[in-house]
C-alpha cells in the first residue's frame, strides 16, 4: 500500500503541523520501504537538521521497524508526525499486543535483542501503548532545522 497523510490522530503521540502514515504487510520489502519512506521524509520536513540528529532518526526507525518483521507478523502501520518545537514522532503500530521487551546490555551477553536500548538512548522519549488489534511503540525524537512549509 501506498503512504497517505492525515491529521490529529492522537494514538499516535497527538496532533502536529504534518502527520504521515504508512501501511503495509510487515515482511522485509515492505518494511525497508517503509524505512526508505521515513527517513526520506524526515530529511525533506527538517532539511536542516544535524548529521546526528538524522543518523539517531534513521536508526530509531529502523529498530521500531525491525521489531515487527521479527515479532508481528502481519500488517505494520508507521507514521512520521512534526510534533512542533523542533520535535518528531516516529510511531510504528503492529498486529502483535504483546509489549516489547526490553533486555539489559551486560557484557559477553548475545548481540541481538538490544535494539530498544539503542531506541532508548538515541530518543527524548519512547513508550508502547495497546490499540485495539495490537499496539503502538513510538519515539520522540529532536530534529532542527524546519522549514514552516505545507506537508
Amino acid at each position: 500500500m501506498a503512504p497517505h497523510g492525515g491529521r490529529g490522530d492522537t494514538a499516535w503521540g497527538g496532533p502536529g503541523p504534518r502527520e504521515r502514515l504508512y501501511d503495509a504487510s510487515a515482511d522485509e520489502l515492505e518494511v525497508r520501504r517503509i524505512r526508505h519512506w521515513l527517513v526520506d521524509l524526515a530529511g525533506r520536513w527538517w532539511p536542516g537538521a544535524t548529521t546526528g540528529e538524522r543518523d539517531a532518526f534513521a536508526i530509531v526507525a529502523a529498530e521500531l521497524l525491525a521489531n515487527v518483521v521479527r515479532h508481528a507478523p502481519g500488517r505494520v502501520r508507521a507514521a512520521l508526525l512534526d510534533a512542533g518545537n523542533g520535535t518528531c514522532v516516529v510511531a510504528v503500530a503492529d498486529q502483535n499486543p504483546v509489549g516489547p521487551a526490553q533486555r539489559s546490555a551486560e557484557p559477553g551477553e548475545a548481540e541481538s535483542g538490544l535494539g530498544l536500548l539503542l531506541v532508548q538512548e538515541l530518543s527524548t522519549a519512547w513508550g508502547w501503548h495497546p490499540v485495539i488489534g495490537g499496539k503502538v511503540v513510538w519515539a520522540h525524537l529532536s530534529m532542527s532545522g524546519g522549514e514552516q512549509m505545507p506537508a
